[in-house]
Order: structure tokens, then sequence, then C-alpha cells
């Protein structure tokens, strides 16, 4: 008996031991977990202590933004306002007194006075090129060279400089290249339907003695009056030619003078 109350008391001893241990197991997981849970609510309450001064953080950084826009638009201010100095002439044609004179005032007046003109002898000029372009003509830069010289020749036998008389008439050598190139054009399309006979020279130096120039030869004479008529013919052909021409073209017109 008594070693079966042994027994029973080591048994007894045994399951005490063991229902005790799983309870101490429980005890040590509670305070782990309550440590954790400790350390999560520290570094949260961390966490939100740092937002004011990330907040004070960035608003810094939005005020060197904003200073810095500042800079830019003053650097382009000062930029423009130089660039409208340097190409003051493309807005302003003269000053009266401290008054501007604008460029769209001058072209206003110059449209009044000449708009018609000007625009006539643009479109006459595009539909010059347009009939050449259809025609495979063109004109080289050697042969407006040649031409040039030859002006500037003539001129210059005259007492007369190419660029003095350009001035004289409010042209430029660029103007001028133009103008000869067009001709050139007129030449090649129309020339070979301008004949001018001897009997006609023979004519014309009979008639225009007093008006001719005295100091060439027979043959230079007739050279020159040869030229005059071609020229004459050339200029009516022209203009029977570009009447055709027009009537032929659609042409718009969006401004009246």
């Amino acid at each position: 008996m008594a070693s079966s109350t042994g027994r029973t008391r080591k048994t007894t001893e045994t399951v005490k031991s063991s229902a005790k241990r799983p309870t101490t197991r429980k005890t040590s997981s509670s305070k782990k977990v309550s440590v954790v849970s400790d350390k999560v609510m520290s570094e949260a309450v961390i966490a939100d202590s740092s937002v004011p001064a990330f907040a004070g953080s960035a608003a810094g950084i939005g005020g060197i933004r904003v200073k810095r826009l500042y800079v830019i638009i003053a650097v382009v201010v000062i930029a423009l306002a130089a660039l409208l100095y340097y190409f003051r002439g493309v807005f302003v044609v003269a000053m009266v007194n401290g008054q501007p004179i604008s460029h769209i005032a001058l072209i206003q007046k110059l449209e009044q006075q000449d708009g018609q003109q000007v625009l006539n002898s643009l479109v006459t000029e595009t539909l010059i090129e347009q009939q050449a372009k259809k025609q495979g003509i063109s004109v080289s830069k050697q042969e407006i060279d040649a031409d040039e010289k030859q002006i500037s020749d003539n001129l210059s036998k005259q007492g007369q400089s190419l660029n003095q008389v350009l001035a004289m008439q409010g042209m430029t050598e660029q103007s001028l290249r133009d103008q000869i190139r067009i001709q050139k054009l007129i030449e090649k399309m129309l020339g070979s339907q301008i004949t001018v006979t001897d009997k006609e020279v023979n004519d014309y130096i009979s008639k225009n003695k007093s008006t001719l120039p005295q100091n060439q030869s027979q043959s230079q004479l007739k050279s020159t009056v040869r030229s005059q008529l071609k020229q004459q013919k050339l200029n009516e052909k022209f203009q029977t030619w570009l009447a055709d021409l027009k009537k032929q073209a659609n042409i718009q017109y969006f401004v009246n003078f």
C-alpha cells in the first residue's frame, strides 16, 4: 500500500509538474508579445513625433524652389529686355522726342502708298517663275553676274558707279540681281518669238539720227539700235503674254488697297 501510495504521489506530482510547464511557457510568450508590442508602439510614437520635422523640411524645400523660380523669371525678363533692345529696329523704326514710330506703322503707310503696285509686281514675278519652271527654264549665277558687270561698266563710262545709282533709286544689289533674273527668264521664254529685220534697224536710224550716239561706228550703232528694238518688241510681247497668263491663272486677293 505504501508503495502504491508512493507511486500515486509521484504520478500526481508528475502530472502537476507537466500541468505547470505550459503555464510557465505561456507566461514567457506573453511577456515576449508584450515586449514586441511595446517596441512597435515606441516606434510608432517616434514616427509620429517625426512628422512635424519632415513637414518643416518640406516647407523649406518649397521655399527654395519658389526662390529659384523667381530667379529664373528675372533672368528671362532681363534676357527678353536685352533682345528687344538689340532688335529694336524690328519693332521701332524711329523716335521723335521720345515718341516711337513703330515698324508696323511704317509698313501700313507703305502699303497705303505703294501696296497695290508692289503686290502686282509680286504676282507677276510669281507667274513668270511658275511658267519658267513648267518650261524647264532657269538662270545661272554666271549669267546674272555677267549682266550686272555690263550694267556696272556702262555706268562707269558715264562717270557713275553702280552703288551710287542703286542708292539714288532706293535699290540694293540683291534687288537688282532679282530683276536681272526675272528679265533673263522672260528673254529665254519669249526671246525666240522676237525678230528684228535690217530694214527696221535702218529705218529707225534714219528717223532718230539726232538722238542716237554720235561717237559710235556704223556697226556699233546698228547693234545698239537692234538691241533697243528687240527690247521694245519683247516688252510688247511680254504684256500680251502676261495678260493671257493672268486670265488662265487662279489668283485670289485677300487685301484691298
